[in-house]
């Protein structure tokens, strides 16, 4: 099994803790222990999930150990195949985008690396900027103070 893939457990509490809100935040641990076949009852929960004795209502806890068997074979059947490759693709998908992401500021970067190049080229062609490392200094700068200069016109205009 992919290690990235959610354990049986933690698919069974997730279907399960719903199912019982009041037992859901120790749903996985008590599908764990009634799946290897720790006493589990509704007078019988042990006190290392956090409850108190008498706080739960014992025909839920009953209610939900009922269900654990079902859980189990539904699970079994494929669904827990299927949790896994939605999981799978969701993962995917993500790391799809990103690259996709990571392609498009690639080539973003590219064409204003040649842009660049273009404007230097041509800045030392006509004489205003006297060597390379000047030029692109030049324009560097001129760009970093783009912001600065679009505001101070909008509150000239304003």
């Amino acid at each position: 099994m992919n290690e990235d893939a959610p354990s049986e457990v933690r698919v069974a509490g997730a279907i399960l803790g719903p199912l019982f809100p009041p037992l859901d935040l120790a749903a996985d641990d008590l599908y764990e222990r009634v799946n290897v076949g720790e006493r589990v009852d509704g007078r019988h929960v042990p006190s290392s999930l956090g409850f108190q004795t008498g706080v739960l209502d014992h025909v839920l806890v009953d209610a939900f150990v009922a269900c654990v068997p079902a859980v189990k074979s539904l699970l079994a059947a494929g669904t827990m195949s299927l949790i896994t490759e939605w999981m799978r693709r969701r993962t995917l998908g993500a790391l799809e985008r990103r690259t996709m992401e990571l392609e498009s500021e690639r080539k973003e970067r590219l064409a204003i690396q040649q842009s660049m190049e273009r404007l230097v080229e041509l800045l030392l062609r006509y004489g205003i900027a006297g060597d390379r490392r000047l030029a692109e200094t030049m324009i560097a700068r001129i760009i970093a103070q783009v912001p600065e200069r679009l505001s101070d016109n909008e509150d000239d205009d304003g």
